[in-house]
């Protein structure tokens, strides 16, 4: 096996990893299909104020996710639709207090080495 394949068997071991690293994380696409894949997720409530230095208020979230677990899952690659009027990509998932969070997809950062076969998806809250 290669340096690279190896990297991309590592990479994808930890990101699914629902033992230790792992969250499950059910995926809608835009056609309404919807999969769980496992996944790293992150979630903050608290930012500084570059300019100021003060903590505000400001919740972020943002999931990792394997893209060849997407295609597996039978999902379409993910799509960020920041509009209201379009049917956006959906992440959610239960965090560590067994609430469910729902977000939708704002924006898609694929890691740009073919390799590791990553992608990030950066969230904004989502009302049904």
């Amino acid at each position: 096996m290669s340096l690279l394949a190896d990297a991309r068997t590592l990479a994808r071991s930890i990101v699914g990893n629902i033992d230790d690293f792992a969250t499950e994380i059910t995926c809608t696409d835009e056609f309404e299909a919807t999969a769980t894949v496992n996944g790293l997720v992150n979630e903050t409530a608290l930012a500084i104020d570059p300019d100021t230095g003060v903590q505000v208020a400001g919740k972020q979230a943002s999931v990792v996710v394997s893209r060849a677990a997407i295609s597996e899952a039978g999902l379409a690659y993910p799509k960020a639709i920041p509009e209201t009027t379009a049917t956006p990509w959906l992440v959610a998932w239960a965090g560590a207090d067994a609430v469910s969070r729902s977000y939708k997809v704002i924006e898609v950062l694929p890691d740009d080495n073919p390799g590791i076969d990553l992608v990030t998806l950066k969230l904004a809250a989502y009302e049904s």
